[in-house]
């Protein structure tokens, strides 16, 4: 039984994703000794799922997704095969956990939310641009309409800001390195706010669009994985400071450094450097700013989500359904 309100309207709208699907989606679980299981031959792994399509109909197999992400992504994934017009297409995997699982093979392609050098994934657009029950919003484009609108004023504070919990190494670090600098960066651990028992936040909650409101720079880092609201600050009207990472979304070949970003090491050891450039560049902060907004509105969009994954299914077929990353390196810990 549902305890929270929260859970049951998630569950209200991914029902209500599946019923605007314009082909047929059949969404269902893996079990123990069931017929998907016989036919992979193997067992899914946690967030991961199997997809097939044949007869205009497409069709998945879950385990233990997160939340309803397996249900967002199909709402993608069912608009970009009805725009390809298509009626079958090799099988393929779909990986929806913040990073790649592991390299352990697959027969097919691998879409996952991103790429990580030496391991098999394909980065494909990501569930965020179904809506984000979790962070408190369900339209993708007016979320970022709403973030530019809520920026175009004069920031209350002239600093950095971030927002979330401190839980891996890539955070800590950061807020260490900002300690004693108020007045040039704010960092504020969320966890008090975060309801583990259902992985929710409950309570108070600082919406994107309070945070660049209020403040004069972002800040964007990674978390267990891959940074979901990354491609939602690069609408608002503020200059965003990317700490970097191994994981790379789709998009990220196409954004460059000092032109739609400020970037930043993984750990966050040049950001109070990084600020002091930006005050001591406001026309190149203005710069930043405009050429962000702009691949923002060109590139990141739900449609163009939808349309980027139409494109990734002609190459899985183009592949013989077996498309990979073309990283280079040996796979590394994601720690």
């Amino acid at each position: 039984m549902i305890h929270y309100p929260e859970e049951e309207r998630m569950l209200t709208f991914g029902a209500e994703l599946l019923s605007a699907s314009p082909i047929p989606v059949v969404v269902r679980k893996q079990h123990r000794h069931g017929l998907s299981r016989l036919i992979m031959r193997h067992k899914l792994r946690d967030g991961e799922i199997y997809c097939t399509f044949s007869g205009g109909k497409l069709r998945l197999v879950y385990r233990r997704p997160w939340k309803i992400r397996h249900i967002q992504q199909c709402s993608l994934i069912s608009e970009a095969l009805a725009l390809l017009g298509l009626k079958d297409l090799p099988p393929f995997y779909l990986n929806t956990a913040d990073k790649p699982l592991d390299t352990e093979f697959r027969p097919a392609t691998v879409f996952s939310n991103c790429s990580v050098d030496g391991y098999p994934d394909v980065a494909a657009p990501d569930f965020v641009y179904s809506g984000w029950p979790e962070a408190k919003f369900e339209d993708f484009d007016a979320k970022a309409r709403s973030l530019a609108k809520a920026s175009l004023s004069e920031p209350a504070f002239d600093r950095a800001f971030w927002m979330g919990r401190v839980f891996v190494p890539a955070r800590e670090s950061l807020a260490e390195f900002c300690k004693g600098r108020a007045s040039d960066v704010e960092i504020v651990d969320s966890s008090k706010n975060y309801n583990q028992s259902i992985h929710l936040y409950n309570g108070s909650f600082m919406t994107m669009e309070d945070q660049v409101a209020k403040y004069r720079y972002m800040i964007d880092v990674e978390g267990l994985g891959y940074s979901g609201r990354l491609k939602l600050f690069l609408h608002a009207h503020r200059a965003l400071l990317m700490l970097d990472r191994p994981y790379k979304e789709y998009f990220y070949d196409e954004m460059e450094a000092f032109r739609h970003y400020i970037p930043v090491g993984r750990y966050g050891s040049d950001v109070l450097e990084r600020i002091d450039w930006l005050r001591s560049n406001p026309r190149r902060e203005a710069e930043i700013i405009n050429e962000a907004q702009e691949f923002a509105r060109r590139r990141l969009t739900r449609q163009k989500a939808i349309e980027s994954w139409a494109k990734l299914l002609e190459e899985h077929i183009g592949a013989g359904g077996r498309l990979r990353f073309a990283g280079e390196s040996l796979p590394q810990p994601l720690t």
